[in-house]
């Protein structure tokens, strides 16, 4: 097998995890074809490989899905919505850096309300924010956190303000309407002086918050290119929700055309019986 048919084996095997990854409910051999644009021949000797080796497991209903045990961590050992999120939001990630020339970074919420950064790609200039990805932080103190929890629901709110008694409730409740009513939220010099965390939330497909787009700039900076930043960091943001609802569109049709095929069996079967 020369080089470039290994490459596109492998970009293959990376895609059909991928589209697996964001169905939970897993995807029929058909389904899966015609996302991948691909044979159904093909499809089933690669699903094959992937059951044989436990990456992909296959239901009753012979429908393919990721393997459970592979999606036991916060972002996910092989795909799920936060890979996706970080594979989609990076591209974009790098042209904001780009054009602001200060550090973009992309966080999410962990199971125990803290905040977890995800990905980054840090400012090009000599003085720059900075910080170490995978690092865990209290949600209230960041502004990416009071981002996720401004668009989380309200039970888990009330369930992260019982854990954090030191937080005065109505003060946190207010700032977090502030949030959602301006679209960002500031911190300047709270977490490190000379700091400034600017954060605007990323949606999912079902308008439920995926994770929080940041841009960390040195505060002097900041201030004197305030409306510059805020702008570009909410279209970016709003690019990165765009791009998850683009990647799950197929997905939904698929599911749509799925279910109505189940009902067209299930009518027919009805009158066959009648």
């Amino acid at each position: 097998m020369d080089v470039n048919s290994q490459v596109k084996s492998a970009v293959r095997v990376l895609d059909c995890l991928e589209v697996l990854s964001t169905a939970d409910a897993g995807l029929s051999l058909g389904e899966i074809a015609r996302l991948l644009d691909a044979p159904k021949s093909s499809t089933l000797m690669l699903l094959r490989t992937l059951v044989d080796r436990a990456y992909v497991m296959r239901d009753a209903y012979d429908r393919y899905l990721v393997n459970p045990a592979l999606r036991q961590h916060d972002l996910g050992w092989i795909g799920g919505p936060l890979a996706l999120m970080v594979r989609l939001a990076l591209p974009v990630m790098g042209e904001l850096t780009r054009c602001l020339q200060e550090t973009s970074h992309l966080s999410a919420l962990t199971s125990d309300n803290r905040v977890r950064m995800l990905t980054k790609v840090v400012s090009p200039r000599e003085i720059r924010y900075d910080a170490d990805l995978g690092q865990l932080r209290v949600a209230h103190r960041t502004a990416s956190g009071r981002v996720l929890l401004a668009h989380s629901p309200a039970g888990a709110v009330s369930h992260y303000l019982q854990l954090h008694r030191d937080v005065d409730k109505s003060t946190f409740l207010a700032d977090l309407e502030t949030v959602r009513a301006e679209g960002i939220a500031l911190n300047i010099d709270q977490w490190a002086a000379g700091a400034t965390g600017i954060s605007a939330p990323v949606f999912s497909p079902s308008g439920a918050i995926a994770g929080a787009l940041t841009v960390g700039a040195v505060t002097v900076r900041f201030l004197a290119d305030r409306d510059e930043i805020i702008g570009a960091l909410k279209s970016a943001a709003a690019e990165v929700t765009g791009r998850l609802a683009a990647a799950h569109a197929p997905l939904r049709r698929d599911g749509n055309q799925a279910a109505a095929d189940a009902k067209q069996r299930q009518s027919n079967r009805e009158k066959r019986d009648a």
